[in-house]
C-alpha cells in the first residue's frame, strides 16, 4: 500500500484570514443568552465576595493562631535553654571533680547522647506540629496574593 504523493500546490490557494462568524440571534434566543450571561456575572460577583470574606477570615485565624502559638514557642525555648544548662553543668562539675563520686565517661556520654537525642527529637516533633501542621491551608501563589 503506497500512499499518494502530497500535493503542496493547494497551500497557495488556502485563505490567509478568516471572516468573523456572524451569528444572528433572534428575539427569545438572544434574551436567553443574555440572561445566562447576566446570571453568570452575578454568580461570579457572589463567588468573588465569598472568596474575599474567606481570605479575611483566614487572615484573622492566622493572627489568632499566632497568639496561641507564642506561649508554646517561648516555653519550648526556655526548656531547651535549661536543658542545655543542666547538661553543661553536669559535664563541667564532673570534669572539675565537684561530685563526691566520679561519673564514668560511658555514663556521661549515654546521658548526653540519649537525652539530647530524645529531647531534640521531641522538640522537633512538637515544633513541626505547632508551626507546620497547624497551618495547613490552600497553597498560596503570587497570583492569588
Amino acid at each position: 500500500m503506497s500512499k499518494p504523493p502530497i500535493d503542496t500546490t493547494v497551500i497557495d490557494s488556502a485563505p490567509t484570514s478568516t471572516a468573523a462568524s456572524q451569528i444572528e440571534l433572534t428575539g427569545p434566543e438572544e434574551e436567553q443568552w443574555r440572561q445566562k450571561f447576566l446570571d453568570l456575572s452575578e454568580r461570579h460577583e457572589e463567588l468573588k465576595e465569598e472568596y474575599d470574606t474567606l481570605r479575611r477570615n483566614s487572615s484573622e485565624a492566622s493572627q489568632i493562631l499566632n497568639g496561641l502559638i507564642t506561649p508554646y514557642a517561648n516555653n519550648i525555648f526556655r526548656f531547651m535553654c535549661w536543658y542545655c544548662i543542666f547538661v553543661g553543668a553536669m559535664l563541667f562539675l564532673n570534669s572539675c571533680g565537684k561530685f563526691d563520686w566520679r561519673i564514668s565517661d560511658t555514663v556521661m556520654s549515654i546521658l548526653v547522647g540519649s537525652t539530647a537525642t530524645t529531647v531534640l527529637g521531641l522538640v522537633a516533633m512538637i515544633v513541626s506540629g505547632i508551626f507546620n501542621g497547624a497551618r495547613h491551608g490552600p497553597a498560596r501563589t503570587k497570583a492569588s496574593e
